[in-house]
């Protein structure tokens, strides 16, 4: 028995989005490590800037992540109901995609 509670149905939906592709389970991850800004991901990751750059967006529209900051110093992090649940993201070494 786990000792987590269950997310709520948004947040099992938006966890269930982000698990779908390779980048956003691996950006999510990377962000729970530490908070990043764009290049600093992209250079994490080994991702085109650009690649980076549309996943913050399409998960900060989400509302998967929070950002500080402006411009190239914006920096973001996971939104606290997904930090809470990363661990159900899984490992990305393995992902087929």
């Amino acid at each position: 028995m786990s000792d987590r509670a269950a997310p709520d149905e948004h947040t099992r939906r938006l966890l269930e989005w982000i698990a779908e592709n390779e980048n956003r389970r691996r950006v999510v991850r990377a962000l729970c490590e530490r908070p990043r800004n764009t290049n600093q991901l992209a250079d994490a990751l080994d991702l085109h800037y650009r690649t980076a750059q549309h996943h913050l967006r399409r998960l900060r529209e989400r509302g998967a992540l929070t950002s500080v900051g402006d411009g190239y110093g914006e920096t973001y992090f996971p939104a606290d109901r997904v930090a809470s649940y990363a661990y159900r993201l899984g490992a990305t070494e393995d992902a087929d995609e």
